[in-house]
Formats: C-alpha cells, sequence, structure tokens
C-alpha cells in the first residue's frame, strides 16, 4: 500500500505518460511497479522489443490508481 504522498505522486506521473514513457521516468515507473505488483525483475530496456514489459507496468498502474482513487 502507498502512503499518500507517494500515491498523488504516482497520480501525477501516470497523467503524464501516454504512448511514450519519458526516459527520465523509466526508473519511477519500473519501481513502483514492482512496489505495487511484486518483484518483476531488472529494469528492462526501453527499446521496443521490451513494450510488453512496459505496458504491463503502465498497466497495472493505471489500474492501482483506478481502484484506489477514493481518498
Amino acid at each position: 500500500m502507498l502512503s499518500e504522498q507517494e500515491f498523488n505522486q504516482l497520480k501525477e506521473v501516470m497523467i503524464t505518460i501516454t504512448t511514450h514513457i519519458p526516459e527520465h521516468q523509466t526508473g519511477y515507473i519500473w519501481d513502483m511497479y514492482n512496489k505495487i505488483d511484486g518483484n518483476h525483475g531488472a529494469r528492462p530496456c526501453t527499446c521496443s522489443s521490451a513494450g510488453k514489459y512496459w505496458k504491463a507496468a503502465v498497466d497495472t498502474l493505471n489500474n492501482y490508481i483506478k481502484v484506489n482513487d477514493n481518498r
């Protein structure tokens, strides 16, 4: 479970993510994905072949926000 501050920061970051994750946000996205959904290993590269991993991370984080946005 995230603190209120962590949750609000996650919401702010995820609002900016559309079709591309900015390079400076990849570490944050992957770390939050691991924190919320368990250990998914080392952060993948940002090349197109790793797209499925990043999509899973973004989908998981967006779903977490959707489910918990009643704070």
